[in-house]
């Protein structure tokens, strides 16, 4: 049980057609294996991303923060200025990419902090602060 989800094990072929994700919940050391067999798979129609160290997102190639972002960019246009992203996982990634400025958490894994162009405090700590400096720093 994590965050109020109920888990079902179940085999490739019974996860529906019109599925949305999957998501795999285990100690850090197994789903690296299993990322890295499903990588190997040749399941080129997937893309998979650690979301925290103990949940590896399995979903459809081409969704993400990353994608959602952009389609909601070209819904809003122009009326969006500058668009600031906030990630610590492999699943941020594409979502700090394709903001104007992404940052980082200081406890994010090392693939977000090195695309990050601000790297905060932890998200332990209170974050909007540094943000903040970092918009009237960058933005106005």
């Amino acid at each position: 049980e994590r965050e109020g989800l109920e888990g079902v094990k179940a085999s490739w072929q019974e996860v529906p057609e019109d599925w949305y994700k999957v998501l795999l919940a285990a100690e850090r050391e197994r789903l690296e294996v299993v990322k890295e067999e499903l990588l190997n798979a040749g399941r080129e129609d997937l893309a998979i991303v650690f979301s925290e160290k103990q949940l590896v997102d399995i979903m459809a190639k081409g969704v993400s923060k990353g994608s959602a972002l952009r389609d909601l960019r070209a819904m809003v246009g122009r009326g969006w200025r500058t668009v600031i992203a906030v990630g610590d996982n492999e699943n941020d990634l594409s979502m700090l990419q394709s903001a104007d400025y992404g940052i980082a958490v200081g406890n994010a894994c090392r693939a977000v902090k090195e695309c990050a162009d601000l790297v905060i405090k932890p998200n332990c700590y209170p974050a909007i602060p540094e943000v903040l400096d970092f918009i009237g720093t960058k933005c106005l």
